[in-house]
Formats: C-alpha cells, sequence, structure tokens
C-alpha cells in the first residue's frame, strides 16, 4: 500500500493458487529494497505436510527475488535483517505449540 494514498501499489494475488491449502500470512520486515513474507502450507491442515516458506519481493513491484522453504517445518511468526543476513523463527505459536528455534540465512545480492 501506498503510504501517502493508501492505494494498492502491486499485489502478488494468484487466482489459481488453491487457497485452502497455502497462506502468506505476514509481511515480516522491509529491508531496503526486499520485503520478507511468511508464507507455505497452512499448519492447521492436517491432511498435508507442512511447508514453511520465506519470500523476498521486490517491494516496488512485488516480484518473486527468491524462496527458501523447509518441508514439515513453518516459518515462524518473525523475521529481521542484519547486514547480509536475515533472521527468521521456525514454527509457530498455537496451543501446544511454539516457536523452535531460528535460522539464520545469507541474504541473496539484488542486482
Amino acid at each position: 500500500l501506498d503510504l501517502v494514498t493508501g492505494d494498492i501499489k502491486w499485489t502478488t494475488v494468484d487466482p489459481t493458487t488453491n487457497i485452502s491449502q497455502t497462506s502468506a500470512d505476514l509481511a515480516l520486515t522491509v529491508w531496503d529494497q526486499l520485503v520478507l513474507v511468511q508464507g507455505g502450507i497452512y499448519p492447521g491442515t492436517r491432511d498435508i505436510s507442512i511447508k514453511g516458506c520465506l519470500y523476498g519481493l521486490n517491494n516496488t513491484n512485488g516480484e518473486v527475488l527468491y524462496e527458501w522453504c523447509i518441508e514439515n517445518t513453518p516459518i515462524g511468526s518473525g523475521a529481521s535483517v542484519a547486514k547480509d543476513t536475515i533472521y527468521v523463527t521456525i514454527g509457530y505459536a498455537i496451543p501446544r505449540a511454539a516457536t523452535d528455534g531460528i535460522v539464520a540465512l545469507q541474504l541473496p545480492l539484488i542486482p
């Protein structure tokens, strides 16, 4: 969203996506030209395996710069960027479950 007008600048919504089995839960942080977004398979779905993903999007046009996923482990609800490293939590917070740890990822160079 444009912070001055509130207009939508771009969107990544794909009408072919099965939204009952996927999620893009949180815009976690913005760094330079990068927006980090949590996504993947929704943890509440029991009949499919969990897939947690972190998407790096160009904050000007929404282009996906990279996707990083972990099978059977959802990406958590927090991430931050320091220098050239992304720190992201692994896991999620629901009753009887909590974030499991932190992963440090090398930040890809953006051309």
